[in-house]
């Protein structure tokens, strides 16, 4: 039964993510993961297996805080906007409800790789993963 709902929060994820956009110089859309890893896996790892690439500086971002800007109403945001906000409210609180240790991983200094992750009911790491360009 604990792989159904892994698998079902993956659907739900992918469905939350499908037309969620990451606004920066660039914008991305987040894209659903899990991977197995294994307990204690450092936070390199991860970025490793994630982007597939190695080195760079990695940072830790509190969740809250990255998802305060993306969630917070504001009254001059457009349509799209809003239903953008939406969107990133429905990954937070699904990341939230369904894992533990949730953090955000920031790799890279002008091309950001970004990873929301935490582990799922097995153990396994699983968030979602976008790109973004700050100069």
């Amino acid at each position: 039964m604990s792989e159904n709902k892994n698998t079902d929060l993956q659907q739900k994820l992918k469905r939350a993510t499908r037309r969620a956009v990451f606004v920066s110089e660039i914008d991305s859309t987040p894209e659903a993961f899990r991977i197995k890893l294994g307990p204690d896996v450092s936070d390199k790892k991860i970025v490793e297996e994630i982007t597939g690439r190695a080195g760079g500086p990695i940072s830790t971002i509190d969740a809250d805080e990255f998802f305060e800007r993306l969630t917070a109403k504001k009254e001059w945001h457009n349509k799209e906007e809003e239903l953008n906000r939406r969107r990133f409210a429905r990954i937070y609180r699904l990341l939230t409800d369904e894992l533990t240790e949730l953090r955000v991983l920031r790799a890279g200094t002008i091309h950001v790789d970004i990873i929301v992750c935490g582990s799922d009911r097995e153990g396994a790491t699983c968030g979602v993963w976008m790109k973004a360009v700050e100069t």
